[in-house]
């Protein structure tokens, strides 16, 4: 995992033009690679070399090929181009054969053997062997993405060899296809210039004129692309990701999409308009809650006057449950039984109904007592005298029982007053909390929009240099085309004068015949 983490980082470094990191990176693996991570490297390493201009360098990474046999093809193309950079035209050439000759099984590898085939073809024309050349362009696809240049420099091996009849048939297939190619630019310009090396210059000069029509018309549709490009049409249509037209390969809606395709899908740029795309949803999503703010601070606001309007029947709760009074009267309540109970007050426990019999009793007691002593009137005190004892009896039976219930349940009615103590506190620290909060939230708020109206003038600020950085990389290459176009069409004018001119000295020399 270690070894695959640092490779990722040196392939990304290096699609960035960071060479000297990215082949530090790739020190930094070590030990016993598997053999898809130990090719991926080797080949990476070659073209960080090719790079910087160290092709002995990356000859030697790709040698021997360590990696799967399946990307064993394009480790040796790499290898060919550094051996022919090298000055090993003849090693590069046979091993650029070799891959051509392959069979392929997929359409990279049927692109891979087009481009060896153009490579070795074009290192044989530059080293003025036109004849040897021919034998490798004719393997290329006259379909592939590479038969345009094939095409071109099959007509550059027979112009080379003098046959500029011949090479009128490749590039006539080339005027047929669209002109923002600048190779079908350049065979705009060669195929009357192969008619004039015919001597056939009318022809020559019809052929000229009409490749300037062509070519200002080019000129029109850079112009027209650059203006639309200008005018934020270029961002607008990259971030609405046009469908790809199932039959040009285009994305319609890209102003310049065929003229921008190499700078569309390199990394740099791609990387770029990825910043731009999170710089977008950023600066969305922070508007999102600069608009959100607004709304929190008129709920919050809602919520804060329906309960201030509570506040005053919740402090009259509040001041309902005060337990101070609860709280005096359990305190005499205990008191008292703690004196009746010093005291052995058994009347203190007796019922309602008993302390009325009591002062009945007593009032009977006290008749009783004034009457004279006859025999009738003793024997009824007798009989009194017993009942009271054992009234009073069953109320020293019952006081002590009696007392102890009343002290149970004024425990648990302290107890409750206990609780109730606890809720007061409870109900006002929550009253409190509730008005902190609010108060919390709204310089909460108040932070946060603070802190977005301060962020989003720096996102927009950002987002309006990546939108122009893009814009300017499309524009620098579209004018990198508009300068071609113009050096081509300077060309074509200029071979068009000496067409003329050579028509001009032509026509005495056959009058002369």
């Amino acid at each position: 995992m270690r070894n695959r983490a640092w490779y990722y980082l040196a392939r990304t470094v290096y699609e960035k033009g960071l060479y000297e990191e990215a082949a530090s990176a790739l020190a930094e693996i070590e030990g016993e690679l598997d053999m898809d991570l130990a090719g991926e490297r080797q080949l990476l390493l070659a073209l960080i070399r090719m790079e910087r201009g160290d092709f002995a360098g990356a000859i030697t990474a790709l040698e021997p090929w360590q990696g799967s046999p399946r990307n064993q093809p394009y480790a040796d193309y790499n290898r060919a181009i550094a051996l022919i950079r090298e000055g090993d035209r003849d090693g590069g050439v046979e091993l650029l054969a070799q891959i051509g000759e392959l069979r392929a099984s997929d359409p990279e590898l049927e692109a891979l053997k087009d481009r060896a085939n153009i490579a070795a073809g074009y290192a044989l024309l530059e080293a003025e062997q036109p004849a040897a050349a021919q034998a490798y362009l004719a393997r290329v696809r006259l379909e592939g993405p590479q038969s345009n240049q094939a095409l071109l420099l099959a007509g550059l091996t027979e112009s080379a060899q003098g046959r500029h009849r011949e090479a009128l048939a490749p590039w006539g297939l080339l005027r047929d296809r669209p002109a923002d190619d600048p190779v079908v630019q350049q065979a705009l310009l060669a195929i009357p210039q192969a008619h004039a090396d015919l001597g056939a210059y009318p022809q020559a000069a019809a052929l000229f004129e009409e490749s300037i029509d062509i070519l200002n018309r080019e000129m029109d549709t850079l112009d027209s692309i650059m203006r639309r490009i200008a005018a934020g049409q270029l961002i607008a249509a990259l971030a609405l990701e046009e469908a790809v037209d199932a039959e040009s390969g285009e994305r319609a809606g890209i102003p310049g999409h065929r003229y921008l395709i190499g700078l569309l899908s390199g990394h740099h740029f791609q990387q770029s308009f990825q910043n731009f795309l999170d710089l977008r949803a950023l600066h969305d999503n922070l508007t999102y809650w600069a608009d959100s703010m607004d709304s929190f601070q008129h709920m919050l606001e809602a919520q804060h006057a329906r309960y201030s309007g509570q506040v005053p029947e919740t402090e009259r709760l509040i001041a309902a449950l005060d337990e101070a009074p609860l709280r005096e009267r359990y305190q005499a309540l205990q008191e008292r039984l703690d004196a009746a109970e010093a005291e052995g007050d058994i009347l203190s426990m007796a019922t309602v109904a008993e302390r009325r019999q009591w002062e009945q009793l007593r009032e009977i007691d006290r008749d009783l007592t004034v009457l004279p002593p006859t025999g009738g009137i003793v024997d009824l005190q007798v009989g009194f005298w017993s009942f009271l004892g054992d009234f009073l009896q069953q109320l020293d039976a019952d006081f002590q029982p009696r007392l102890d219930h009343l002290r149970q349940s004024l425990a648990e009615a302290g107890a409750d007053i206990d609780r109730l103590a606890v809720r007061q506190r409870a109900a006002a620290e929550v009253q409190a909390e509730a008005l902190a909060r609010f108060e919390r939230y709204q310089n909460d708020i108040a932070a946060r929009q603070a802190r977005l109206e301060a962020t989003l003038p720096r996102v927009e600020t950002a987002l309006d240099e990546h939108r122009d950085y893009i814009q300017a990389l499309a524009l620098q290459e579209l004018e990198l085309r508009r300068e071609h176009l113009k050096e081509q069409l300077l060309q074509a004018r200029y071979a068009l004068a000496r067409v003329h001119d050579q028509a001009t000295r032509a026509r005495p020399q056959e009058t002369s015949r």
